[in-house]
């Protein structure tokens, strides 16, 4: 196994155990988003950028869910259009450098 798949499976394996022991429903983003959402339903996605501010696209959900992007997990990405926040690029499967509070929404 290749260190990104290796890196990639520790993050998909932390955020199914931060689903367990929070639940699913989605949650307002922090830091510099400038959107979010405020709970219920999940969103379907297939990238990063068909979620709102505050969240990644998880690929550990079938269907693939927006989720926070405060919870650990990477997203999923095919090309740097797809990453949602600023100084991000696409790098094989998702966008780095990863979510932090500090990061600002592309989203207008």
């Amino acid at each position: 196994m290749t260190l990104n798949k290796l890196s990639r499976a520790l993050a998909i394996a932390g955020c199914l155990a931060l689903q367990a022991a929070c639940g699913s429903s989605g949650t307002k983003g922090t830091g510099g988003s400038t959107g979010g959402t405020t709970g219920g339903a999940a969103t379907s996605c297939n990238v990063d950028s068909d979620c709102q501010c505050g969240q990644v696209c998880s690929w550990s959900v079938l269907p693939h869910q927006c989720a926070a992007a405060s919870g650990g997990d990477p997203g999923w990405c095919n090309s740097t259009p797809n990453c949602l926040y600023e100084g991000q690029m696409c790098s094989g499967t998702y966008c780095v450098p990863g979510w932090s509070s500090a990061s600002v929404c592309n989203r207008t």
